[in-house]
C-alpha cells in the first residue's frame, strides 16, 4: 500500500535534523583535537623535545669471554672469571665550567665509595711530581719519537695545546674545580678525567675502576642518584691461578699501544680493550680473544643522557675466544722453576764461599779488573734459564726464565711507580731469558766441534791428541790458550769421546784448527744454533758464532754489529777521536766522527797487520786534518791499532769458537734444540709450545705436528763416539767434569750430559754456568739445558737437571693409575 505523498515528507524532518546534529559534533570534535594538539605544540613542545633530545639509540659491541690457556693435561693456566668494572659517561653536551666541576664532584665521591671498598680508580695521571715538588711528564716510553706523538694527544686531548708545560698542572686543577684540595687527591682526580678525555672519542663509557667487590657495587648503586654519568658494568678479568708459575710463557695483558692500534681496529677491536702484550697471550692473541669482529655480539639500546639504558631494543649474543692447549706440563714446570731459583741461589752461595777463600793475590786481581770496568760491580749468580724438550717432537714440556713475575700484577693495571719498584729493576723479571739471552756457551759447544770434525773426515774415533799444554802454534807467549787442567798429562792420549768426557781444552783447539772456522760454522748452522727455533713467543733472538763477517760486517753501522765486542770497539774509538779533538780544540762533528771510525774498523778487511799503521796514519791525516806530530803526541797509531785487532778475525779466534769462547754466543732454547738432535739421531726439530687449539665448547681445531726443519745425515759411529762422551761427563769411574756432583745420584747410568765453562772476562767467579743433558740415555727422551749467567762453573748448573730428570723418570716409571682428571682440569 502506498503512503500519502504528505505524510512521506513529514517524515523525512526528522532524519535531516539528526544528519546537521551528527555534522556539527564531528566538527566540533576535530576542532578540539586540533586546538589540543596545538597546545600540546606550543606550550609543551620544548618538554618533549627535551626528553627526545635526552634519549638516544645506542649499539654496544659485546664480547665474550677470552679463551683458556691450558697445560698438556688440560689444567687452565690462564682464564677469565666474572668481575664489577666502574664506568662514567660524560654526556658532551655537557661541557660548561659548571657542568665539569658537578662531574669532578661526582668522581669525588666515586674515588671515596671505592677506596672504601679496598678497592682504587685509575692512577696513572701521566704529569708527575718529584721529591722535590717539580712536575714532568712521563708518557712511559724512552722512545723520541714516541714520546712527541703522545705529548701531542695528551695536550689535544687535555685542552693544553696553548698553555705552556709549567703551567699544565695549575690549568688543569683550575678547570676541575680542585686547586685547594691535596696532591694525593688532585692525583686521583686528575687521573680519572686523563682516563675520561683520552677516550672521549669513542662516546661510550670509560671504566674508572676496575673489578670492585659486591659491597662496592651495593654503595655506588645505592648513591646512583648522586653519580651522574656512573654505572656498574657486569665483565671479565683474566685470572693466573698459579701466579708467577710459567709466566713467561703465559705472558701477561695490556693496553694497546700505540704502534698497534691501526692493526688491532682493523680487526675490531676498541681502543681501550686489553691486548696480549707478551706471551701466549700476545702470539695467541687473535685465537684467544672475544675482540675480534666476527666473534662480537651487539646490543641495540635507547640510552639517556647519562648514558644509562632505558630499553633494551636487539640483542645478538657475542662468542667467546679459543682455547689454547701448550705442550707444559704443569708438575714439571713447577720443578723446573723452582729447581732453578734454587740452584741460583746455591751458585751465589758457592760464589760467596769462593771469595772468602780467595787468596790475596786472587782478590787483587778481581779489584783491578773491576777497577778497569769503571768500578762496576762484582757479578754473582742472579738469573737464569731452563729448558726442556721432547727430543722426537720438539715440544717445549717446561721452560723457565728467573727471575719471574706475577701477570695478575698487570690485569687491573699499575701506576709508573709501581711498575717502576717491581719490574723496571736491574734484574729485568720481565725478561725472558731462555729465548731473548744469548751467552758464551763455553764446553757445550764442543759437540759441534767433534762432530764436525767426525763428519768432515778431519778425526775418526780413533785419532788420539796428547794435551801438551800451551797451544802454541799461533801464540807463544804467556797468553797462548791452554787446557783448564793444571796436570796436562792427565789429558795425553785424548780420542774425541775422552776430550768431551775430560773436556780437554787441547784436543778442541787442535780439531778447530784442523777444520777452519768456515766448517764450524756450517756445522753449528746445521744443527740450528744459528737460527731462530720457531717457539710461538716474540722476542726470541739468533745465537752467533764467530767468523770475520760476524765479528765485523762493514754492511752494519758501527754500533749495530751482531759482536757486542766489535760494538764496544766502535764505541771506544769514536771517544778517543773525540777526546783528541777536543784537546786539539777542534770540533768534529758527530757524523765526521761516525764516518772515520767506520773508514778504520774497514781497514781490517783491506790491509793485513804489517800494513796497519800506515793506513791509520792516513786516514787520520786525510780526513781528520791530523798533523804527523798530533798523531804521534797523543800515541794515536798504537792505540787505535790495539783497538782495531780485535775485530780482526785470527786463527786464535777459530781455535777459541772451538770450545766455545770468542764471540760466539747461543740462547738457551736453541741449545735445547741442538742438544735434542744429538739424542734423537740428527732430526733439527722446529720447537713448539702449542698442542691444540681447541673451541670454546672443547671441540680441536688445530693439531700441532712436530716439523723436522732438518736431518742430518750422521754415522751412528759418531753419534755413538759422542753419546759416549756425555754420559763419561757424570761418571766417577770415568772422571768425568760432572762427576762429583753426581755421587748420589740415582740415574746415573740413564743420563748423557756436559758442562759448560764460558769465560766471560778476566774475572773466573763471573764465569757463565751451562748444564746440558739427555734422558734416558739408551733411548733418550728428553733433554734438558740448564743456564745460569755469571753461575761460575757448569757443573753448578746441573742441580736442576738432576732434579727435573729424576722427576721425569719416576714418574715414568711409576704412572698413575687414577685417570680422572686433576682438579680444575678443562676436559674436551
Amino acid at each position: 500500500m502506498r503512503m500519502p505523498r504528505n505524510l512521506r515528507r513529514e517524515d523525512n524532518k526528522p532524519s535531516a535534523l539528526r544528519y546537521l546534529i551528527l555534522v556539527l559534533v564531528t566538527v566540533l570534535l576535530f576542532g578540539t583535537i586540533v586546538f589540543q594538539l596545538t597546545n600540546l605544540q606550543v606550550r609543551d613542545g620544548s618538554d618533549y623535545n627535551d626528553t627526545a633530545e635526552s634519549r638516544k639509540m645506542k649499539t654496544y659491541a659485546l664480547t665474550g669471554s677470552r679463551g683458556m690457556i691450558l697445560d698438556r693435561n688440560g689444567i687452565p693456566l690462564a682464564y677469565d672469571e666474572e668481575s664489577y668494572n666502574v664506568t662514567f659517561y660524560r654526556d658532551p653536551a655537557r661541557n660548561t665550567a659548571k657542568d665539569v666541576q658537578n662531574y669532578t664532584q661526582v668522581i669525588l665521591k666515586v674515588i671515596n665509595i671505592v677506596e672504601a671498598g679496598g678497592g682504587k680508580t685509575v692512577q696513572n695521571f701521566y704529569l708527575k711530581r718529584d721529591e722535590e715538588g717539580k712536575d714532568y711528564l712521563d708518557f712511559l716510553t724512552e722512545n723520541t719519537e714516541t714520546y712527541e706523538k703522545r705529548l701531542k694527544t695528551w695536550t689535544q686531548n687535555m685542552y693544553l695545546t696553548k698553555v705552556s708545560e709549567e703551567d699544565y698542572f695549575t690549568k688543569l686543577t683550575e678547570r676541575y674545580g680542585i686547586e685547594e684540595m691535596d696532591y694525593e687527591t688532585q692525583y686521583k682526580v686528575l687521573s680519572v678525567w686523563q682516563e675520561l678525555q683520552m677516550y672521549a672519542y669513542l662516546s661510550k663509557p670509560v671504566t674508572i675502576a676496575y673489578d670492585v667487590d659486591m659491597t662496592t657495587v651495593a654503595r655506588l648503586e645505592a648513591a646512583s642518584i648522586d653519580l651522574t654519568g656512573v654505572d656498574i658494568e657486569e665483565t671479565t678479568k683474566r685470572v693466573y691461578p698459579y701466579g708467577t708459575l710459567a709466566s713467561h710463557i703465559l705472558g701477561y695483558m695490556g693496553s694497546i699501544s700505540d704502534e698497534d692500534t691501526e692493526e688491532y681496529t682493523a680487526l675490531g677491536y676498541s681502543a681501550d680493550d686489553k691486548v696480549g702484550v707478551s706471551g701466549i697471550e700476545k702470539s695467541m692473541e687473535t685465537q684467544l680473544s672475544a675482540n675480534v669482529s666476527y666473534r662480537q655480539g651487539a646490543r641495540e639500546v635507547e640510552v639517556d643522557a647519562n648514558g644509562s639504558v632505558m630499553r633494551e631494543l636487539s640483542y645478538t649474543a657475542p662468542m667467546d675466544g679459543n682455547n689454547v692447549q701448550l705442550t707444559i706440563d704443569l708438575e714439571m714446570q713447577q720443578t723446573l722453576e723452582n729447581s732453578l731459583k734454587y740452584n741460583i741461589e746455591e751458585a751465589r752461595k758457592i760464589q760467596l764461599e769462593a771469595l772468602e777463600n780467595a787468596t790475596e793475590r786472587d782478590l787483587e786481581d778481581y779489584r783491578q779488573a773491576i777497577e778497569n770496568r769503571d768500578g762496576e760491580t762484582l757479578r754473582l749468580a742472579e738469573s737464569g734459564a731452563a729448558v726442556v724438550l721432547d727430543v722426537h717432537t720438539g715440544e717445549v714440556l717446561a721452560m723457565a726464565s728467573y727471575p719471574t713475575f706475577d701477570p695478575n700484577d698487570f690485569v687491573n693495571g699499575m701506576s709508573t711507580e709501581e711498575y717502576n719498584e717491581k719490574y723496571n729493576i736491574s734484574s729485568a723479571p720481565l725478561f725472558n731469558r731462555a729465548i731473548s739471552s744469548k751467552a758464551t756457551p763455553g764446553s757445550i759447544f764442543k759437540m759441534t766441534t767433534a762432530l764436525a770434525a767426525l763428519e768432515e773426515g778431519v778425526v775418526t774415533t780413533d785419532t788420539t791428541i796428547d794435551d801438551e799444554g800451551p797451544f802454541t802454534k799461533y801464540d807463544s807467549s804467556s797468553y797462548a790458550p791452554s787446557c783448564w787442567t793444571a796436570h796436562p798429562e792427565k789429558h795425553d792420549h785424548q780420542n774425541v769421546t775422552l776430550a768431551l768426557t775430560n773436556s780437554c781444552n787441547y784436543y778442541f783447539y787442535t780439531v778447530a784448527d784442523m777444520l777452519g772456522i768456515d766448517k764450524i760454522n756450517k756445522w753449528a748452522s746445521l744443527l740450528g744454533l744459528t737460527s731462530k727455533t720457531g717457539i710461538e713467543l716474540s722476542g726470541e733472538t739468533t745465537g752467533v758464532v764467530g767468523n770475520q763477517s760476524v765479528l765485523y760486517d762493514s754492511a752494519r753501522g758501527i754500533t749495530s754489529q751482531k759482536s757486542s765486542k766489535t760494538n764496544y770497539v766502535a764505541r771506544t774509538i769514536k771517544k778517543t777521536l773525540s777526546d783528541t779533538g777536543t784537546a786539539l780544540s777542534r770540533n768534529f762533528e758527530e757524523e765526521r766522527l761516525e764516518r772515520v771510525t767506520q773508514e778504520l774498523m774497514n781497514l781490517v778487511l783491506e790491509y793485513d797487520s804489517t800494513e796497519m799503521i800506515d793506513a791509520i796514519r792516513n786516514v787520520l791525516m786525510t780526513e781528520l786534518g791530523l798533523s804527523s806530530e798530533e798523531i804521534s803526541r797523543r800515541y794515536l797509531l798504537n792505540t787505535l791499532n790495539s783497538y782495531l785487532r780485535e775485530v780482526r778475525w785470527t786463527p786464535t779466534e777459530t781455535i777459541m769458537t772451538g770450545i766455545g769462547q770468542s764471540i760466539t754466543e747461543l740462547t738457551p732454547v736453541a741449545v735445547a734444540r741442538y742438544i735434542a738432535a744429538i739424542a734423537n739421531g740428527g732430526n733439527v726439530l722446529d720447537v713448539t709450545l702449542i698442542d691444540s687449539i681447541l673451541s670454546n665448547e672443547g671441540s680441536v681445531i688445530t693439531e700441532n705436528e712436530p716439523v723436522v726443519i732438518n736431518t742430518l745425515d750422521i754415522s751412528e759411529t759418531s753419534l755413538d763416539a759422542i753419546k759416549r762422551g756425555m754420559k763419561g761427563v757424570i761418571s766417577a769411574e770415568d772422571g768425568g767434569t760432572a762427576s762429583s756432583y753426581f755421587t748420589d745420584f740415582e740415574y746415573n747410568d740413564m743420563v748423557g750430559a756436559k758442562t759448560g765453562t764460558a769465560q766471560v772476562n778476566a774475572i773466573d767467579i763471573e764465569n757463565n754456568a751451562w748444564f746440558v743433558s739427555f734422558a734416558p740415555y739408551d733411548d733418550p727422551e728428553i733433554a734438558v739445558v740448564v743456564f745460569i749467567a755469571n753461575g761460575y762453573k757448569g757443573g753448578v748448573a746441573s742441580l736442576t737437571s738432576k732434579d727435573v730428570i729424576a722427576d721425569y723418570l719416576e714418574r715414568k716409571n711409576n704412572p698413575t693409575v687414577d685417570t680422572v682428571p686433576k682438579q680444575n682440569s678443562f676436559v674436551p
